[in-house]
């Protein structure tokens, strides 16, 4: 008789690495105890055996109900599509993440409901402790506002939004805003006209390409699949020379999608197993990064030469057909002989690109370019309507006492919801002024903290469309705009930027203050770079995996967060997870206007 073998214990390694993080119990509402949570979690997978043996005799961070103070997070998403409720999700298991206090503890994050004028809501609590080691819980919200836009903006508004802001991109490098009781001179940095230039030229070559594709694909289709003798385009010379461009191009592009996927993956492993902790480590994976920006201008590069290659063909084999074909001969055999499944997938492959870029940029061109597009109009109403709504139930809720429910609230915007959260806390602000401050806005405002954001690139090209009386509809903007409208009033809201010089779609901000005002010194947002935000075109999403904004949403709640292990380790060889670069090369991009 066989003595039944021993459950094998989780490995040691395994089980510090456990011991070492938080571990997020998603309770229900329904739930009446952590206990029956745990269990919950423990049936359905989501923790498993060895996490639960690691951690069953650790602390719990849990407090009950109504012992704690209560400080909100409220978080707008960015563009292309979103599920909802992920944006809050991914706040809340960030916080917690990166945070220290939470090490080897069970941190329950409760699901609420909620019932207020605009409806039912919902949010997110777990709770904490603030710099002093009391007790305060913390609730995550969420503005969602991405089915406004699905499916309502097309390829040719995206490209006419970017085509006019290349257009002025070009004619002029500086323009005035009227900002902080003064007109400033601002001029656009050379980063920002290559960023907004290159996204630019890649849409419009994968919109050329696909008709490219979409033409040749046709032409292959009746001569060969229907038998039209008649139909003589695209030759087989002129198929041959596109079938190698395009193979060439493809072979580039998927050795830049793999210079991409390395580094990603390498982090989120190096993430899982702890050693993302160590500087060198840290170092040596930001090596890699090198490697896959390198790719990119490469890939830059083919993608504009590959349209440059492919309509030379076209045009030289229509100008002298017999020319052309003898060309191909006499340079051939050539290496590729397909013709229509190729065709095909490739008319598949860029349609989903451009797809994709639509739909990434789409939102921006319906949400910033009302004043060009009368048809998008209604749908920046109906954003700024939908997340002001959402914003304004967080600061009207009240305890059953007449007083505030949140003592103090962070907003929180990534992509074009910072453009979003911008307008939000501005018609908070005035709406709040009109009403004779009786929610304390601006009091209550604990920090703003945009991540990705091209605010600068949205100011760029609203001051940029010459139209008439520009000067005084500038004027009447600012008036609307109390953040640009001084800093001892209404600047007293701290206000943080992170950015990543690798990601296309933003900057830092620097045209959102005067240096020549008063209280510059002390309202000025602090422009801060992420530097584990270094994949390029992945850097873009790149913000919610790193601590960067973590930290500084933690600095703006208060709580005892001076900076993470990983931080700390960092500074102490020589270098950082953040860079705080506002100062002289900021302040140089904006200057009185005489």
């Amino acid at each position: 008789m066989q003595t039944p073998e021993k459950p094998a214990e989780p490995d040691a390694r395994h089980a510090r690495r456990v011991s070492r993080r938080p571990h997020i119990v998603r309770v229900r509402p329904e739930d009446p105890d952590l206990t029956t949570a745990l269990e919950r979690n423990l049936a359905s997978g989501d923790l498993s055996q060895a996490e639960a043996q690691a951690l069953r005799r650790r602390p719990t961070q849990w407090t009950s109900e109504g012992t704690a103070r209560k400080l909100a997070v409220f978080v707008t998403h960015g563009m292309g599509q979103q599920l909802p409720f992920e944006s809050a999700a991914t706040v809340a298991e960030g916080l917690i993440e990166h945070n220290p206090q939470f090490a080897g503890q069970l941190v329950p994050l409760t699901a609420c409901n909620t019932s207020g004028e605009s409806g039912r809501r919902q949010h997110l609590a777990f709770h904490a402790r603030d710099a002093r080691g009391e007790a305060v819980e913390i609730h995550v919200h969420e503005g969602y506002w991405a089915p406004l836009t699905e499916g309502r903006v097309h390829t040719r508004d995206v490209l006419r939004f970017l085509y006019s802001g290349a257009i002025n991109s070009l004619r002029a490098w500086r323009f005035t805003r009227y900002m902080f009781g003064r007109t400033v001179d601002c001029r656009m940095s050379l980063s920002g006209h290559l960023r907004l230039l290159t996204t630019t030229l890649i849409l419009s070559f994968f919109v050329l390409l696909n008709f490219v594709v979409a033409c040749t694909l046709v032409g292959l289709f009746l001569r060969d699949g229907l038998g039209l003798q008649a139909v003589s385009w695209p030759g087989d010379a002129l198929v041959d020379v596109m079938n190698c461009i395009m193979a060439v191009y493809l072979a580039i592009t998927a050795a830049f999608m793999a210079s991409i996927a390395l580094p990603v993956a390498v982090k989120k492993r190096l993430r899982r197993t702890g050693w993302w902790q160590r500087p060198r480590v840290r170092g040596l994976w930001r090596q890699t990064t090198h490697l896959a920006q390198a790719g990119a201008w490469l890939w830059y590069g083919s993608t504009l030469g590959c349209l440059g290659l492919v309509l030379a063909a076209i045009v030289a084999a229509q100008r002298d057909p017999q020319t052309f074909q003898s060309w191909a001969v006499a340079v051939g055999p050539w290496p590729v002989r397909v013709t229509a499944p190729f065709w095909l997938l490739l008319f598949v492959a860029f349609g989903v690109m451009r797809r994709k870029l639509v739909q990434f940029m789409g939102d921006v061109a319906a949400y910033v370019s009302p004043h060009v597009l009368d048809r998008f109009m209604n749908i920046r109403s109906d954003i700024k309507k939908w997340v002001f709504d959402a914003a304004r139930h967080v600061y009207e809720r009240r305890r059953p006492d007449g007083s505030f429910e949140y003592d103090g609230v962070v907003l929180v915007g990534h992509s074009l919801g910072s453009v979003v959260m911008y307008d939000t806390l501005n018609a908070l602000l005035n709406d709040d002024l009109g009403r004779g401050r009786s929610l304390r806005v601006a009091e209550r405002t604990l920090q703003l903290v945009t991540f990705g954001s091209p605010l600068d690139k949205t100011a760029f090209i609203f001051s940029r469309h010459r139209q008439p009386f520009a000067e005084t509809r500038g004027l009447m903007a600012a008036a609307v705009q109390p953040l640009i409208g001084g800093y001892e009033h209404w600047r007293r809201v701290p206000w943080v930027n992170v950015y990543a010089p690798r990601d296309l779609v933003c900057d830092a901000l620097c045209f959102y203050d005067d240096p020549q005002a008063a209280g510059y010194e002390e309202g000025h947002v602090r422009n801060v770079v992420d530097c584990d935000a270094a994949v390029p075109l992945a850097a873009h999403v790149e913000y919610w995996q790193n601590s960067c904004i973590y930290e500084h949403i933690w600095q703006g709640l208060g709580a005892r967060v001076p900076a993470t292990r990983v931080a700390a380790a960092g500074r102490r060889a020589g270098e950082s997870t953040a860079r705080d670069v506002t100062g002289p090369r900021a302040q140089a991009r904006t200057r009185e206007h005489h």
